[in-house]
């Protein structure tokens, strides 16, 4: 607690205190976790020699204990981030990379995510790009275990990596120095923020206005760089699959793909696979003749044959049924139709794009999904990101529909309260931009006598979130800290309380007493 203070010098004394009493008892773990801290200090310090010293020994120590439990690869990604300060990247890069392994093998996530966030920052150093996908993977791990702190000092990290290695416009991660400040003053670490829109000082985001009206927003850098690999797309002919979760705007990509080609002039026919009952699905694409079946009393052409030299967009191909993936394939493959019941293929001009809600090759490998149909599609892939991983782009899609939505219940401008607006940017938004729009639509409703928006015009799943976030702080901290560290003693005394408390350096007594505090006697 004295070290995420900057306490330096109180830390320090009490760390050595501990390895004092750890090294006087001839308690092997005190003593390393003791010296630890010591690293931890010297390295928030600036004297990366000095902590890499404490590691080095603390790790050492800590593969006499065991060669690849938790101390080892809690001092090995900490050991990277000194060898890192010093220049030794490969050896950094090495570290880190075991430490992931380790603690994915521990089953301890936090560790995991703690490591990833070090490699990233290695990474970065050496010119990989690989540390943008790196540093995200630990943020979704600490949003997932509701970690204020490390998520404080990820978003920090993750910030400034893409500031320095030049990743998205100027001004993009704004955001997220803004929910690394949001929770480090929850926690009592920082003074609070103003609630001012974190990306005011941020450029205006991009905006596509689409033939049907419908406008594609993005400040966000991979979304900004999405809608720039559509409009490249969209000059050739080739077959594309987009892929993202429900409510990204994979339908938005499509017809930006459309609108942005030699064939905007031409119809653009959007056909959803899972709306259509499995025994209408084949015959709404390809067409049938007439006594195909039961009710078939006319010739009629199918969707892919209507288009003409369009483009259609088939969604979430991922439930289309196993013949008719077949059927597709063969169609992208001779460029040719069969209507249902007849013998005579009819030539497709039109362009195909394909979406999926779902990964399709795991769908593949788990026998879901006809494997020469996604690697016949996964030639060219765009993967949207969700809007959880693009915070920056929430401020930007709120003033939008905000905008949009004077009006409509009231002739003036809507307003976010501080809370409100601190709600909408930490939620994950599950259902993605589709489910920000709906929710904003409803709050102007319920917030049109006045137009302030508050944070009980928003949806419980909200609301709820917010609260925990709130109140979490150093006493929640601690409190997670202790319980972690009497289960880990429990497990490596398999339950012999005498034992464990020893472990811990307390009385059984003691022991008992935090364990029945915490609840965890069973």
């Amino acid at each position: 607690m004295r070290l995420r203070q900057l306490r330096l010098d109180e830390a320090a004394e009490s760390a050595e205190e501990a390895r004092a009493i750890g090294d006087g008892a001839h308690r092997a773990r005190t003593w390393v976790l003791a010296t630890e801290s010591i690293g931890d200090v010297e390295l928030t310090r600036g004297n990366a020699a000095c902590a890499s010293d404490a590691f080095e020994s603390a790790l050492s120590a800590a593969r006499e204990i065991s060669p690849t439990g938790d101390l080892v690869y809690e001092i090995e990604w900490r050991l990277g981030l000194a060898y890192l300060e010093l220049g030794r990247l490969v050896e950094a890069d090495e570290l880190c990379r075991d430490a992931v392994n380790l603690a994915r093998a521990g089953s301890d996530p936090r560790e995991t995510g703690n490591a990833l966030s070090a490699l990233a920052r290695v990474q970065a150093a050496r010119g990989d790009d690989a540390f943008f996908d790196t540093i995200h993977e630990a943020l979704t791990i600490f949003r997932e275990l509701q970690l204020p702190w490390e998520l404080a000092e990820t978003y920090l990290t993750a910030a400034r990596l893409c500031r320095e290695a030049n990743r998205g416009e100027p001004g993009a991660w704004l955001a997220y120095e803004h929910s690394a400040r949001r929770l480090r003053a929850r926690l009592g670490l920082e003074a609070d923020v103003d609630g001012a829109d974190p990306t005011v000082a941020s450029p205006e985001p991009m905006t596509v206005v689409l033939e049907n009206g419908v406008e594609l927003l993005a400040r966000s850098p991979s979304m900004v760089r999405m809608i720039e690999t559509a409009r490249d797309l969209a000059q050739i002919d080739n077959t594309v699959l987009i892929q993202g979760e429900t409510g990204t705007g994979k339908e938005l990509i499509a017809r930006l793909i459309h609108d942005d080609g030699p064939r905007r002039e031409k119809p653009f026919v959007a056909i959803n696979c899972a709306a259509i009952a499995e025994s209408l699905l084949e015959s709404e694409l390809f067409g049938h003749r007439r006594g195909a079946f039961t009710g078939a009393d006319r010739d009629r052409r199918g969707h892919l044959v209507a288009a003409g030299e369009g483009t259609v967009f088939l969604d979430e191909i991922d439930k289309a049924p196993a013949a008719l993936q077949a059927k597709l394939l063969r169609v992208l493959e001779d460029r040719q139709v069969l209507p249902v019941g007849s013998s005579a293929p009819v030539p497709l001009r039109a362009r195909l794009l394909f979406a999926a809600n779902r990964d399709l090759q795991s769908l593949v490998e788990r026998g879901d999904f006809l494997p020469d149909l996604f690697y016949r599609l996964a030639g060219i892939k765009l993967v949207l990101p969700p809007l959880r991983e693009r915070p920056e782009d929430v401020s930007a899609l709120v003033r939008f529909v905000l905008q949009k939505m004077e009006g409509v219940h009231r002739d003036e401008p809507y307003v976010l309260s501080k809370s409100a607006r601190e709600a909408i940017q930490a939620y994950d938004w599950p259902g993605n931009v589709r489910e920000l729009r709906h929710v904003l639509e409803a709050a102007t409703f319920f917030a049109r006598a006045d137009g302030v928006i508050d944070l009980l015009h928003l949806p419980e799943a909200i609301r709820s979130t917010y609260e925990r976030d709130r109140f979490y702080g150093l006493p929640q901290l601690i409190e997670q800290l202790e319980r972690r560290e009497i289960v880990r003693a429990l497990e490596r005394s398999e339950g012999n309380k005498t034992q464990a408390a020893r472990i811990l350096g307390v009385t059984r007594k003691g022991l008992g007493d935090r364990i029945r505090r915490l609840g965890l006697e069973s």
